[in-house]
């Protein structure tokens, strides 16, 4: 348990760079700047974690995580189709319209993130997007910025 514990810290202990672009109320001008921003982790239904991260590190993100290899360290193949007598079902594609959670896409990337995973087994399900662009809140340091989704 311990690995498991190390490795999720990991996870959010990750900073990363976010791109913030508003249109300048004097000049009327779009303005962009880049910030650092904590990742978060989310436990989500059946134990099953959520990595949140800016959406523009996607690759890097995914090829530290191990996702482009297209199965986790466990021997265990996610797609998988189950006979039931006549039916034939696949438990992942029930678990991703539940979850919103779209199928993994290529990466295009050869460089990832150092994660400690050791002794610890990633069983990539897939990725969900969060849709559309965020405005930063009224009271925030950031107020009138926004970015996309992460």
């Amino acid at each position: 348990m311990e690995w498991v514990d190390t490795f999720l810290n990991d996870l959010r202990a990750q900073k990363l760079t976010i791109r913030l672009h508003r249109k300048n109320p004097e000049t009327g001008l779009e303005e962009e700047q880049h910030i650092f921003t904590e990742c978060q982790l989310r436990m989500l239904p059946g134990g099953i974690y959520e990595f949140i991260f800016p959406q523009e590190h996607k690759d890097i993100v995914l090829t530290g995580l191990g996702f482009h290899e297209k199965i986790g360290y466990a021997e265990f193949d996610i797609e998988k189709e189950f006979s039931l007598g006549f039916i034939k079902i696949k438990p992942i594609e029930y678990l991703r319209k539940f979850l919103r959670i779209d199928p993994i896409p290529e990466i295009n990337s050869t460089q990832g993130l150092i994660f400690s995973k050791s002794w610890v087994s990633i069983i990539p399900l897939g990725i969900r997007y969060e849709l559309g662009d965020v405005q930063e809140k009224a009271g925030s340091s950031y107020e009138g910025w926004w970015h996309e989704g992460i």
